[in-house]
């Protein structure tokens, strides 16, 4: 059994989906990284040749998408974070030497 806290916790994951996904999508992608045939996983499924190779299209369209959409986020995090180290770089640093009127030393 799970306490209240637990259940509360579960409600407000946003990793959660809003509906149980289907079976046969998933079924048919499981099946497929084992090597079955299309032609036998539709027999398995229940569907047609056509519906599985939807199923799996549609699996591989979803996993580029998320990663494209990882690679963004990354690509946003790395230039945010270089963006706070140029400007933490130049309070600390550079700020105090310009108004002593210094420059800080490359190096070469």
């Amino acid at each position: 059994m799970f306490g209240r806290e637990s259940v509360d916790a579960l409600v407000n994951l946003a990793t959660l989906p809003r509906r149980i996904p289907p079976a046969k999508p998933w079924r048919a992608a499981h099946c497929h990284a084992q090597g079955l045939p299309i032609a036998r996983i539709a027999r398995k499924l229940r569907v047609s040749d056509v519906a599985v190779r939807t199923y799996l299209r549609r699996k591989a369209e979803n996993r580029e998408r998320l990663r494209a959409e990882a690679e963004r986020q990354a690509r946003q995090r790395h230039e945010a974070g270089l963006g706070s180290n140029q400007h933490q770089f130049a309070t600390s640093v550079a700020n105090p030497l310009a108004q002593r009127g210094t420059r800080p030393h490359s190096k070469t």
